[in-house]
């Protein structure tokens, strides 16, 4: 009998990437601790950038994990403050936002987005002033 057999084996492999992105920040957050025993600036504000970044981003795949295995009406695309408000209820949650750790997951949040949207500062300037503003400034000014 000269007949061959195939089967397709198929694997269902479940990345949990909150782990991956967690392992990350740590790895950097390693690093940070490294360079500054050893009294070594030199790149250390990028790596904290990496590393905060890394953590802003561990956070919301959390949710994002969290969601999908206890909630079953979970969106992946919802808004981040959905998320959180939604994963909190869930676990019965009540965040102080102004004290640790949720004030470090705010200062996380921002971090990723001054960095993920990349918007100039701009000083903010003086209003300029009416014509009638400045004859009056000179009035009183003589």
């Amino acid at each position: 009998m000269d007949e061959k057999f195939h089967k397709e084996a198929q694997q269902v492999v479940d990345h949990n990437i909150h782990n991956y992105i967690d392992n990350a920040a740590l790895w950097f957050v390693d690093i940070i601790k490294k360079k500054i025993a050893d009294s070594d600036e030199a790149g250390l504000t990028f790596t904290c950038m990496a590393a905060g970044t890394m953590l802003a981003f561990s956070f919301e795949a959390y949710l994002n994990a969290i969601g999908t295995k206890k909630l079953p009406l979970w969106n992946d695309w919802d808004d981040y403050h959905t998320k959180i408000d939604k994963v909190f209820q869930h676990l019965k949650i009540s965040p102080d936002w102004g004290k640790r750790p949720y004030s470090s997951v705010s200062a996380m949040k921002r971090l990723r987005n001054t960095l993920a949207h990349g918007k100039p500062r701009r000083p903010k300037r003086a209003r300029p002033s009416s014509k009638r503003q400045a004859v009056k400034r000179a009035r009183r000014s003589t």
